[in-house]
């Protein structure tokens, strides 16, 4: 009876080949862009992929924001 070792070395071989470009594809594809992106302060998208810069609501409304001291009074 042949030895089945040989073959299932390169089974093997071949799985931790396909894990280790699995993980590498999803470092360059998802890790390295969300750091760079959240290292710059803004706001990374898993679901697209993407970077988005947080906008203040006086940006949106052009209302100024109301200090404390008036906002008690």
């Amino acid at each position: 009876m042949k030895s089945k070792i040989p073959h299932l070395k390169f089974y093997f071989v071949g799985l931790f080949a396909a894990a280790s470009l699995a993980v590498t594809g999803w470092q360059l594809l998802y890790e390295f862009p969300r750091k760079k992106c959240e290292d710059a302060g803004n706001w990374w998208s898993y679901k697209y992929r993407e970077c988005a810069v947080p906008l203040s609501i006086v940006n949106i409304t052009g209302r100024p924001v109301a200090s404390e001291a008036s906002a008690s009074q």
